[in-house]
């Protein structure tokens, strides 16, 4: 984590032996000079932001990550986002998630409307479920009022997950959006919120589920 080493080690970038290659984006990743951003974003870009043999995604993502500890959270959050909406391949989920946690790891709360965002435009189950995880964090303060928001353009599949999410936080400011689907017309959107809205109002939302008897 030697900062000063940082421009000599830079310098090593870019050959051809695996095993020295590992060793300089690692060891660049762990002291996040923001001199060396584009040498481990190039890195991570050129093997498609997969686990390779000199794990450059990974030392990629250590970078923002210590970039966010150095103080340099706003390069950091800019890259995460940046990487989120880069990795949209398949089998780019797993860093695609890892970029999209970092980002809230460094926006907190604020993050929530990109996580809503990510939520309803991404056709990949496994990164839904990622960023509904992480929002399910932010639920203190009317943090539910985004999602229950975007149940109105959900499309069916995507709003059983997010019902879902809600019932498991227990969302009380939920509670009248999730009731509200009770009606729908798609079974899945409505045993979500039978189940929701029984974790979310307890003995108080008996009423409403024995009205659907």
């Amino acid at each position: 984590k030697y900062a000063p080493a940082a421009s000599a080690i830079e310098k090593l970038a870019g050959g051809s032996d695996i095993r020295l290659q590992k060793s300089v984006l690692y060891a660049l990743g762990e002291i996040g000079a923001t001199s060396s951003q584009s040498i481990l974003a190039n890195a991570a870009k050129a093997v498609a932001y997969q686990y390779d043999r000199t794990n450059a995604t990974s030392s990629y993502l250590r970078y923002l990550s210590r970039l966010n500890e150095n103080g340099q959270s706003d390069i950091a959050e800019k890259a995460a986002l940046e990487l989120v909406n880069k990795a949209t391949a398949a089998n780019q989920t797993p860093v695609r998630s890892a970029g999209l946690k970092l980002y809230s790891d460094i926006k907190k709360r604020e993050a929530v409307p990109v996580l809503v965002k990510q939520t309803l435009t991404s056709s990949d189950a496994k990164y839904r479920e990622a960023a509904l995880a992480l929002g399910q964090k932010f639920m203190m303060a009317e943090g539910a009022l985004p999602w229950t928001a975007a149940l109105a353009t959900a499309k069916p599949n995507v709003a059983t997950e997010i019902v879902t999410m809600l019932g498991n936080a227990k969302a009380l400011d939920a509670l009248p959006a999730v009731t509200k689907q009770l009606t729908s017309k798609n079974a899945g959107v409505k045993l979500a919120a039978i189940q929701a809205v029984a974790k979310i109002g307890q003995e108080k939302s008996l009423p409403a589920l024995l009205g659907l008897l």
